[in-house]
């Protein structure tokens, strides 16, 4: 079982979210606080391990037990000692959800329509980000979220921990993704940059301020290939 995104930009362009990468890696300091929310193979966690240089924390959630054994053979083979695999889904809601799973690409998703092929549906425990941060007692810095379509409805759940100074958030944003999830791509965007929050489109390398450079996001979407979506970096000026 592979991560087929993972290894197809590997062989294309010879590294994984290269942009993603760079900006997360510029700003993780030693003794810091990372949630990597949608882990996956740990590729950003270890990275993140690394950056931490042994003082700070990693909470890496991956739900799905299908790529849980390769993450902790990576973690492990890596000696990732600052990162603690968390098996939970970070949702807007508290309780269990049904995680729909592609065993042969490792995509896994809550949105049944955006994990793409044959599926395995595992039920799985769901809590917020606000939620989990309460019960840990921590205060992240750096927030890196995947989670297929989403995000939105996560962010909306973790109004305390991203009104800290300073937090910084790396999220995608895949408007299919989010609109199957029932949230709004502009709606959800525009809310952060009218908050005044700095929104950064890593791939694209351009920054989004108004309604204009959204839509000219859009159109850029468009020429990238095949999932169109792109990371965002975002901190409050």
């Amino acid at each position: 079982m592979l991560n087929i995104h993972f290894y197809e930009q590997l062989q294309e362009i010879g590294a994984y979210e290269p942009e993603l990468t760079s900006a997360m890696q510029a700003v993780i300091k030693p003794g810091m606080t990372v949630l990597d929310i949608g882990a996956n193979l740990g590729y950003h966690s270890v990275l993140a391990d690394r950056a931490l240089q042994g003082s700070g924390k990693v909470y890496a959630f991956e739900p799905s037990s299908i790529v849980g054994e390769l993450l902790k053979k990576n973690l492990a083979d890596n000696n990732a000692s600052c990162v603690e695999i968390v098996e939970v889904c970070i949702s807007d809601t508290i309780g269990e959800t049904v995680l729909h799973a592609v065993p042969i690409s490792g995509f896994t998703s809550i949105i049944k329509q955006n994990a793409y092929g044959p599926q395995k549906h595992i039920t799985r425990p769901c809590t917020t980000i606000d939620v989990f941060c309460q019960k840990r007692n921590i205060s992240p810095d750096i927030i890196k979220m995947d989670i297929q379509g989403k995000e939105a409805r996560a962010m909306e759940h973790a109004t305390t921990i991203i009104s800290k100074p300073g937090v910084q958030i790396f999220v995608e944003f895949w408007p299919k993704g989010l609109v199957e999830a029932g949230s709004d791509p502009k709606e959800f965007l525009m809310s952060y940059i009218h908050s005044g929050w700095h929104v950064h489109s890593l791939e694209t390398n351009t920054v989004i301020k108004t309604e204009r450079d959204y839509e000219d996001l859009l159109v850029s979407l468009r020429g990238i290939k095949p999932f169109t979506y792109v990371n965002l970096h975002m901190y409050k000026l």
